[in-house]
């Protein structure tokens, strides 16, 4: 990120992005979208996390399955079959054919996923004939073997056991004995090179829209949950590093306590870590994690940062995060080696919730840029840290987050009272309290990056919203459509930053 100049950025989902597909895909719907951006004048796209979703957890980003893979049921047939250069006509396949429109008035990734694995199937099948296609995934898995080798082992022995828990697998399996691995990587052979196959396609389709995006002057920042899956890859492989018993699954839950969000906390049904097990591994794991991320984006937002000073911890079992207590995290130790290998400028620290001075001493340590959101303004202390007149230059501000509601619903549900309240602490007049008044204030500010959540700049209500947190189900389905992406971004956006100075340049494709 580059705090020396105003520039203005867009958040948005892929799977919100329109196109022929179940929901928005990693190649050329992301593609289009970047071209919009760019013609908008906007410097940056912010994505949520890109990992495999499950049903079981409502498809959320922020309970990916495997930390290092990216999500397959983002790719379309048409990028799978253009990024290995196949005749789509001469590739036979139960998908549906590429020029026929599957796509949904929401986001279904269920859908998406079997659309995307028939391809893929069909694919696999046509690229193990080429030499040269083989040469390239071989030299993709030898270079991501650390992480990929497992992630293919657990598919395949999920798959074996019906998708039950890890922890309920026959004990040789769970604890990882090392002559029924190699029994395992010869009978899922098979299995296991398709699914590495689909991690090599989904790397070649993101590859060239990142390679686009630079083309196009913009930067992509991606997003880091702090915690993993517990039945997934990355516990099973090491188990010792989280708060896991291996015969019974989690022993405790990360969480947050009750906040403006839920009277009961929130209950994430993510293991906590064990801290000084990673320590005492150098932070391995983590520092692979955090390359791995690097290379697939510019940015990284550090989700749920104050985790890194304290964080809930809540004991198993429990129905909500109220019985949870706070823990101390790893700090500046574990952070500072991480940051310094990749420079404190691209990472965004999500300093959101309650942060005390304990967060702030570690942030401005490591000398990460801070993150400020308008709604919370109304729920600061006088003075307010989320009002615009005080953001300062090294900040990310946005109108709101996923988890907010859009600016539209927001104001609409306030009361007279919470109008004027919110009006003395934003500096507006009496009466005057609009989204447009609003979003004026936020791209007028001084900090450096603004990032508009893109339903915020169509004045969009409940169906606009991206995620409530506390509610289990009907979350991260939204979906866009061309019209609405180009009256957000050509007409409402590109006019906005030109307004207030934060207009990038347009770079020629």
């Amino acid at each position: 990120m580059d705090f020396s100049r105003r520039t203005a950025g867009v958040l948005l989902p892929v799977t919100s992005l329109p196109g022929a597909h179940p929901c928005g895909g990693l190649g050329q719907d992301a593609r289009r979208f970047i071209d919009l951006l760019a013609q908008a004048g906007a410097s940056t796209w912010q994505l949520l996390p890109l990992g495999p979703t499950r049903r079981l957890d409502d498809h959320s980003p922020y309970s990916a399955t495997c930390s290092f893979s990216l999500a397959t049921d983002l790719l379309t047939p048409e990028d799978i079959y253009d990024v290995l250069g196949l005749d789509r006509t001469a590739t036979p396949s139960s998908a549906a054919p590429p020029s026929v429109s599957t796509a949904s008035r929401e986001a279904d990734r269920d859908r998406a996923h079997h659309r995307a694995q028939r391809a893929l199937d069909s694919a696999w099948e046509a690229a193990r004939r080429d030499p040269s296609r083989m040469e390239a995934m071989a030299a993709f898995c030898a270079r991501e073997q650390a992480w990929l080798h497992d992630a293919a082992r657990f598919a395949a022995l999920s798959e074996s056991h019906d998708h039950a828990p890890w922890w309920t697998w026959p004990r040789a399996v769970r604890e990882r004995d090392p002559s029924t691995l190699e029994e395992v990587d010869t009978n899922h052979r098979e299995s296991m090179l398709r699914t590495k196959f689909g991690q090599f396609v989904a790397h070649e389709v993101w590859t060239a829209t990142r390679d686009h995006a630079a083309t196009r002057g913009l930067r992509i920042m991606g997003d880091l949950p702090i915690y993993v899956h517990a039945d997934g890859p990355d516990v099973w492989s090491q188990p010792d590093l989280f708060d896991v018993d291996p015969r019974g699954g989690p022993t405790h839950y990360a969480g947050v306590p009750p906040d403006a969000f839920s009277s009961t906390g929130q209950l994430w049904r993510n293991p906590t870590y064990r801290w000084d097990a990673s320590a005492a591994s150098g932070h391995d794991w983590w520092r692979r994690r955090v390359a791995r991320h690097m290379a697939l984006f510019d940015d990284l937002r550090l989700d749920h940062f104050r985790g890194f000073s304290a964080f809930w911890r809540v004991s198993v079992p429990a129905e909500d995060a109220t019985s949870g207590r706070w823990i101390q995290g790893p700090g500046v130790e574990f952070l500072a080696p991480i940051v310094d290998s990749f420079g404190a400028e691209r990472f965004l620290a999500e300093d959101l919730g309650l942060i005390d001075e304990a967060v702030e001493s570690l942030r401005l340590t490591l000398k990460l840029p801070t993150t400020r959101v308008l709604q919370f303004a109304t729920e600061d202390d006088d003075p307010p840290r989320h009002a615009p007149h005080v953001w300062p230059t090294r900040s990310v501000a946005y109108s709101g987050t996923h988890d907010n509601a859009t600016l539209s619903t927001w104001l609409d549900e306030l009361n007279d009272d919470a109008l004027r309240e919110l009006e003395r602490r934003v500096h507006l007049a009496e009466g005057s309290c609009s989204r447009d008044a609003l979003l004026a204030k936020v791209l007028d500010s001084a900090a450096a990056l603004v990032v508009l959540p893109l339903p915020d700049l169509l004045a969009m209500r409940a169906e606009g919203r991206i995620n409530r947190p506390g509610v289990d189900r009907g979350n991260w389905t939204l979906r866009l459509t061309d019209a609405q992406i180009q009256a957000a971004l050509v007409d409402g956006l590109a006019p906005a930053l030109s307004q207030c100075g934060r207009r990038s340049e347009l770079h020629d494709q």
